[in-house]
């Protein structure tokens, strides 16, 4: 690592002699003023990465936290499920015992946005509830 010296002058070398290094700590009053140490480039290049780094980490998260989240939205979303049972009830909550919120006519197109075992989370005519997978024809839109 080469450091740039600055003498009281104000002119710089590379590298201080060694006898002006020996009068400096023979002279108190020299050696307060007479380096003074000066990193040049490095501190600046070393910023420089370091915010390059920062920023491509920022990068990296942000696209795993979209890929993440548009896999589950975005293909749940792109489904269309017909209903293939003269009536079907949307249901509160994921169970058979849950309240009934909506009746679903046969042929009635429901838009599937999440699923939970045999379960489709389905919006329908406003209302978002659950029904249960085996009475419905799902296909996916392009």
């Amino acid at each position: 690592m080469a450091f740039r010296f600055s003498n009281r002058l104000g002119r710089s070398s590379q590298q201080p002699s060694y006898s002006h290094l020996i009068a400096q700590r023979a002279d108190p009053d020299l050696a307060r003023a007479a380096l003074v140490v000066r990193p040049g480039r490095r501190r600046s290049t070393i910023l420089l990465l370091g915010a390059l780094a920062a920023v491509l980490l920022v990068g990296i998260v942000l696209l795993v936290w979209l890929y993440t989240a548009g896999g589950r939205d975005g293909a749940a979303e792109q489904e269309v499920a017909v209903v293939t049972a003269n009536r079907l009830n949307c249901r509160a909550q994921p169970s058979p015992g849950a309240d009934v919120v909506y009746v679903a006519m046969r042929t009635q197109q429901l838009t599937v946005i999440g699923e939970q075992s045999a379960w489709r989370r389905v919006r329908v005519a406003g209302n978002e509830c659950w029904v249960s997978g085996e009475f419905l024809a799902v296909t996916p839109v392009r």
